[in-house]
């Protein structure tokens, strides 16, 4: 959207000197698809989110994507599925939590599949209609 593009804006030199790749926005219905293209994804969420626990399609976008979430410490981490906190990014020191995450990228590809296969059984479309159905 254009009206948007302003707030993504980033230093091109910057990003091309940490090597870090930028891509179009992912068309609707293809988001999931665009995300398993990196190997870590962060999940930027407004702080103030967690406090109103309010939920939006990004928090599971990210976790149903291939790739690994990156969750800063304010998320609510509640959605998801124990192990989750080995994603969740300190305050202190973020990026050595990265480097961690790296380091042990195999194994946390298995747990992060564990948890998005969780997530599909009790988040999905189908799971959520029959709850809504026993309210009728």
């Amino acid at each position: 959207m254009e009206e948007f593009k302003e707030a993504t804006i980033s230093d091109p030199k910057f990003l091309e000197r940490n090597n870090i790749e930028v891509y179009k926005s992912a068309p609707y219905g293809q988001v999931e698809k665009a995300m398993s293209r990196g190997k870590l994804n962060p999940i930027l969420i407004r702080p103030i989110l967690k406090k109103l626990r309010f939920v939006t399609p990004r928090m599971f976008e990210t976790l149903l994507a291939d790739t690994i979430p990156l969750i800063p410490s304010y998320f609510a981490q509640y959605l998801y599925e124990e192990g989750i906190e080995r994603f969740v990014l300190s305050d202190d020191n973020p990026s050595e939590d990265i480097l961690r995450i790296l380091r042990d990228y195999e194994n946390n590809r298995k747990i992060v599949k564990k948890i998005r296969e969780n997530l599909k059984q009790k988040h999905s479309y189908e799971s959520r209609l029959k709850q809504l159905l026993q309210f009728v």
